[in-house]
């Protein structure tokens, strides 16, 4: 019998046996070779490739099959595989992350090494949006709405109070507490009337005829007046149109900002005569 040689070692391999070139025969490995008669014989290692597991967890995530979490088997160098995301409350998925010792650096669809490999999912608070609105006043940087993105059950921050001529800033409503509502929240400043205010707005609204005679082209803005300050408009003119009846272009300034001003443009008609000779 002719002794064999150690198994050799192949990383990511198990070694089969050996295969005689000139006979074709395979011998396992263990096994002895009988005597031969030929000067000169081959032998060539045969390899089975290895296969490994891969496991993710969810970390605090549910998989579709109601576990937390999920193995695949994958071969040696074969790219590491991507698991359905799992689901996790209020939470979005940033990134798996590889907890072995020795391959933190590895990545889903890296090569996969010659060993089992954990990855656990990495979480982050989902964020919704908040909106604040001065409702008719203004924030200190002269802004009429502020919106922030919150994560969701963290309190959200308070922007500076609006101010509003004439009036005191008494709050916000709804009240304003933590991010509970994945639509998001608004908010709207509340306003009382300052007994000690010498000035109070007054609003001046536009309007503007269209060619089928309705007024469908409007805006709305605001000015301050001193209380109880007569006050009076001088619209600018506009080509082709005129002020109309309807216009509101004078009155007292109320301390409760209740005056409205109105400018009705009115389109202009003319008269076209065609003469027609004999």
């Amino acid at each position: 019998e002719i002794p064999l040689p150690e198994n050799p070692v192949r990383k990511g391999y198990t070694f089969l046996g050996w295969n005689d070139a000139f006979t074709g025969v395979f011998y396992e490995a263990g096994q002895s070779v009988g005597l031969f008669d030929t000067e000169v014989r081959s032998f060539s290692a045969e390899w089975e490739i290895n296969s490994y597991t891969v496991t993710f967890k969810g970390n605090g995530g549910i998989f579709d099959d109601g576990q937390n979490s999920v193995k695949f088997t994958v071969k040696y160098k074969d790219p590491i595989p991507s698991p359905d995301n799992p689901y996790f409350e209020h939470h979005d998925l940033t990134k798996w992350i590889c907890i072995t010792e020795g391959y933190e650096h590895l990545e889903i669809g890296n090569p996969m090494p010659a060993c089992d490999l954990v990855f656990v999912a990495d979480w982050q608070l989902k964020k919704f949006e908040v909106v604040f609105d001065a409702n008719m006043g203004v924030f200190p940087d002269g802004d009429t709405v502020k919106m922030f993105n919150v994560p969701y059950g963290e309190r959200i921050p308070l922007p500076d109070n609006p101010s509003r001529v004439g009036y005191l800033f008494g709050g916000w409503s709804p009240e304003v507490g933590v991010m509970d509502e994945e639509n998001g929240k608004k908010f709207y400043a509340q306003w009382q009337s300052d007994p000690e205010a010498h000035e109070a707005e007054y609003s001046i609204e536009t309007h503007i005829m269209d060619i089928e005679g309705n007024y469908t082209d409007s805006t709305k803005t605001f000015a301050v007046g001193a209380i109880g300050e007569y006050v009076k408009l001088d619209p600018p003119e506009k080509t082709g149109f005129s002020i109309g009846e309807k216009s509101v272009l004078s009155g007292i300034v109320a301390e409760d900002g209740s005056l409205v001003l109105k400018v009705y443009y009115e389109r202009n008609k003319h008269v076209l005569r065609a003469l027609v000779d004999s």
